[in-house]
This record gives C-alpha cells, sequence and structure tokens, in this order.
C-alpha cells in the first residue's frame, strides 16, 4: 500500500534524524594544539502509540516501545578560526525492540567532513557512511543496505555586497541480494545573493534535483526557479522567503508531469530574551517511492521560550495537504507536539522530553490513521 503512513524502515529514519541532539560543554581531550578528541553518548526512549501501520508481517500490533544508545567518538583538527578544519566520527545506533526483539539491530557509521575559511571562499564538505540491516519476521525476509550521503555548502564573496552560494547533495542506497531496486539521488542548486542593505539579501537561485531508480522507469527530475529575500527584517524578525516555479518531469508516461508554484518560507520572531515564535510555509512538489506526483502544501509554527535558565520548553503545530496528482486522493494531515528540554549552560550532559500527535485524514479508504509518539532521551559528553 503506497500511503503517507510510518512503516518500519520511515519510522527507524525518523528516530535516527531525531538525535541530532548534542551537548558542547564538556571539555575535549586536547591531544596537541590544534587536535581533539571527544566522546559523546546520547541514549534515547521512543513509544510509538501506531508504529507498524503497514507492515504486513505483524500488522495486529500497534504499539512499540524502542530504546535506542548511539555511542561516539569524534576527532577534530582546527576550530572556528582555521583556515582549514577536519572532523571525523565513528559509532554505531542500536535499536532495541522491546515489545519485538527479533527487531532490534546495530548499523554502524562514519562521519568525515572538512571546513575552509578563507577570505573570499567558505566552504565544508561532509560524507556520512551507514550500513543498516533489517531482521527477517513473519512475511519479510531479511534486508540489507548501505546508506551514502555526500553533502556540499558553499558561497564565495563576488564583492562586497553581492555572493554565490550553494549546497549540492547527493544520496545513493545499496541494497543487499537485490531485494529493492538501488537508488541515488542528487541535487545541484545555486543562488545569486545581493546585499540590498546591511541586514538583508535578495536573491536569484535555481535547484535541480535528479531522482534515480536502477532499471526503472520511475525516474524523474525537478528542476526550482526563485526569488528570495533573507536577512533582518527588523531589528527582532528574520527571514528566509523564497517564491517561484516547481517542475517535475517523470521518465514514466504513466505518471503526471507537475508543474506548481513554489513557495519556501521561513519566519523567528524574538519576542523577548527568553521567548521566540518559529513559522514555516511550503509549497512544493514531490513523489513517493513508486513515482507517483504530489502537491504538497505545509504550515507549521512552534513557540519557545526558557521557563529556567536549565529548562527550555517548546509547543507546536503543524498542518500538511497532499494532493496526489495519478489519483483523486487527497490527505490532511495534523501533528501537534510539545517538548522539555534540560540543558546545564557549563555541564556536559543534557535532556529530553518529547510528546506529540498526529492525525492523518484522508478520502481514500483504510488511510486513515492516528499516532502517539511519546519520546525521553539524555546525552553525556566526555
Amino acid at each position: 500500500m503506497q500511503n503517507r503512513k510510518l512503516n518500519l524502515c520511515i519510522a527507524l529514519g525518523f528516530i535516527t534524524i531525531s538525535m541530532g541532539h548534542h551537548s558542547t560543554f564538556a571539555a575535549p581531550i586536547q591531544l596537541d594544539d590544534s587536535t581533539t578528541l571527544e566522546f559523546d553518548a546520547n541514549t534515547q526512549l521512543v513509544y510509538y502509540s501506531n508504529l507498524f501501520l503497514t507492515d504486513p508481517a505483524i500488522t495486529n500490533k500497534e504499539n512499540e516501545t524502542i530504546w535506542v544508545l548511539t555511542p561516539t567518538a569524534s576527532i577534530e583538527k582546527g576550530d572556528d578560526t582555521s583556515q582549514l578544519r577536519f572532523q571525523g566520527s565513528l559509532g554505531f545506533y542500536h535499536y532495541e525492540f522491546l515489545d519485538n526483539s527479533e527487531f532490534s539491530r546495530t548499523d554502524p557509521f562514519i562521519t568525515l567532513s572538512g571546513t575552509i575559511n578563507g577570505d573570499r571562499l567558505q566552504a565544508t564538505g561532509t560524507a556520512i557512511q551507514q550500513d543498516i540491516i533489517l531482521p527477517s519476521h513473519g512475511n519479510r525476509n531479511a534486508e540489507g543496505y548501505s546508506n551514502t550521503r555526500l553533502n556540499t555548502v558553499s558561497s564565495y564573496d563576488l564583492s562586497a555586497r553581492s555572493s554565490i552560494a550553494s549546497d549540492a547533495t547527493f544520496r545513493k542506497l545499496d541494497y543487499d541480494q537485490n531485494t529493492r531496486v538501488d537508488r541515488s539521488y542528487y541535487t545541484l542548486p545555486i543562488r545569486f545573493l545581493y546585499n540590498i542593505s546591511e541586514d538583508l539579501k535578495f536573491g536569484l537561485g535555481y535547484r535541480f534535483r535528479k531522482n534515480k531508480f536502477d532499471g526503472s522507469v520511475s525516474n524523474r527530475n525537478d528542476t526550482i526557479w526563485h526569488l528570495s529575500l533573507e536577512g533582518k527584517l527588523t531589528q527582532d524578525i528574520d527571514l528566509d522567503f523564497r517564491i517561484g516555479h516547481n517542475q517535475s518531469d517523470f521518465r514514466d508516461p504513466t505518471f503526471k508531469d507537475l508543474e506548481t508554484i513554489y513557495v519556501s518560507g521561513d519566519a523567528t520572531w524574538q519576542i523577548t530574551e527568553d521567548s521566540r515564535l518559529t513559522a514555516n510555509l511550503s509549497n512544493r512538489a514531490g513523489a513517493f517511492s513508486n513515482g507517483q506526483s504530489v502537491e504538497r502544501l505545509s504550515f507549521r509554527t512552534n513557540y519557545q521560550w526558557a521557563i529556567t535558565e536549565k529548562l527550555n520548553s517548546s509547543a507546536g503545530i503543524s498542518f500538511l495537504n497532499e494532493d496526489f496528482q495519478n489519483s483523486d486522493r487527497q490527505d490532511k494531515l495534523k501533528r501537534i507536539e510539545a517538548a522539555l528540554i534540560y540543558q546545564p549552560e557549563t555541564q556536559p550532559y543534557s535532556g529530553r522530553l518529547s510528546l506529540s500527535y498526529e492525525d492523518n485524514d484522508s478520502n481514500i479508504f483504510g488511510l486513515d490513521y492516528t499516532n502517539t509518539i511519546l519520546s525521553t532521551s539524555f546525552n553525556y559528553s566526555f
């Protein structure tokens, strides 16, 4: 069933993404004048009321609690003031399923990055390699794959008031024993920016993205042209707003090419020293893993405030409307979430507790669902 519901792989991917909360207050080990070594450990306990929404192996199971452990060792040469800076990390994600132990697994990863800070050129390159093994269960065979991601972020000052910038990405998924079709994605964007004031920039940008499925006709190309306005709108409001044209072209003639107005807007309002409000609006073309074209319109807002010097909180709400171009299907997803974050300024540890609830309403029978996610995490650097 091709839909937006969370399945096993997507849910675990969500956990991996949400792990990016690390403390920076522990003193690293100084190996020499410019090289440091740091060890980091993150543990997380997550409860899902409806994790296995489409998994045929466990159709009668909804609740699941997962314990995640992520130890990491990082070495760094250089610092924020260095012209050249290199970083490397080695670690693994361990997923322990408390209700279905046969799903437990350990996925190693390695990360390498380098940064150039020149007078006119600033660039950072990152490479991540992760090996993932999904064990067999019920109707599903064991499945392993490697996940390779490359990313470069760069900018070059053409003059005192103008610059060009790029954020190129590449991702490749290689599946063992041909359990699925190998696939790759790459994105090539470029933007021209001009300072219309000290804190505000006007931009013209182009982005090309290619999705390739080996031996498949589901390949597609996405192109976006846009104008942008980014920087400080006022002393308390930061803005990054882009509007333009988005086109998705499919190789498979059974899928409908899609053209839409491209909108991407992020705004942050620093209400007081201890509170701020963020909002995001987005409209763009997309596709599911089967290549079906879909237009996505989303809005989310989040309010963050400091309760004490050590305890922060946040609450947010988001909406997503999906209009499928090859069928009459329309989905409307609503999500609310709240979090507490404990982060002492002078301590090497931090903690987070979050609760979210999502409700998907579809005009296609069987695609409605609700899901509650309760997550707690603890991070320690030493």
